[in-house]
């Protein structure tokens, strides 16, 4: 049951995307945009063609016989949080970042993208952003995409490095993209993390399976698998 769920949002993704570029019989390439931290970077991975938005691409590249490519942008960067993605011209509150006008929704949106994709796992929470302030930022990224644009919101990912506290924060910034953000949000933390932990403090950590032998903080090939 699981595989076919699974199967079956992939199947109706791909069936969205299909519509969305696909008109009396006419198609053109499709456009994806991506926006993010280290996660969407492809961080962990064991090389880059095994980061979640690599495997994205080629999944939507499979057909090699039509002409038609996928465009997949992505403007990951390891350390960003949300501010850094917020558009063009935005000033933000004092001690916070400013946007990177080369990595932010304003770039994003060039070429009026089919998919937006917003990554932005834990910095917010690592670098003590309150939950109004993340969510307002996403709101921010929302109100910058037309109707034409998809917009999909991953949600936040365990790190194993956090404390009770930062993982509650995780917790709850989850449960509020779930609501603001439905039909829009795409939640990573549960399958991600650590369910079957018997010690309650390791609850929220990455499960060992998807742990990168790194660092405590991000996903190995099969946790980008997962996302994927």
């Amino acid at each position: 049951m699981i595989k076919y769920c699974i199967s079956m949002k992939r199947a109706i993704l791909i069936s969205l995307l299909f519509s969305a570029i696909c008109e009396n019989g006419i198609c053109q390439p499709v456009r994806i945009a991506v926006i993010g931290s280290s996660t969407a970077a492809g961080t962990g991975a064991s090389s880059p063609s095994n980061s979640w938005v690599a495997k994205l691409q080629a999944y939507c590249r499979r057909n090699m016989t039509d002409g038609i490519d996928t465009i997949v942008t992505n403007l990951g960067v390891p350390g960003y949080t949300t501010y850094r993605g917020q558009p063009n011209g935005y000033t933000p509150p004092s001690g916070r970042p400013a946007p990177d006008s080369e990595k932010n929704i304003s770039k994003a949106l060039e070429g009026s993208p089919a998919f937006l994709f917003v990554n932005y796992p834990t910095n917010d929470v690592a670098n003590a952003y309150s939950q109004e302030e993340t969510i307002a930022n996403y709101e921010r990224i929302l109100n910058q995409t037309s109707s034409n644009t998809r917009v999909f919101f991953l949600t936040p990912q365990p790190r194993t490095e956090f404390n009770s506290s930062q993982d509650v924060q995780l917790v709850e910034q989850k449960s509020r993209m779930e609501t603001r953000f439905t039909g829009m949000t795409i939640n990573v933390f549960d399958p991600l993390r650590y369910s079957n932990a018997t010690n309650t403090s390791e609850q929220y950590d990455i499960a060992p399976q998807y742990r990168f032998s790194g660092d405590p903080i991000h996903i190995n090939d099969e946790g980008h698998n997962l996302i994927f």
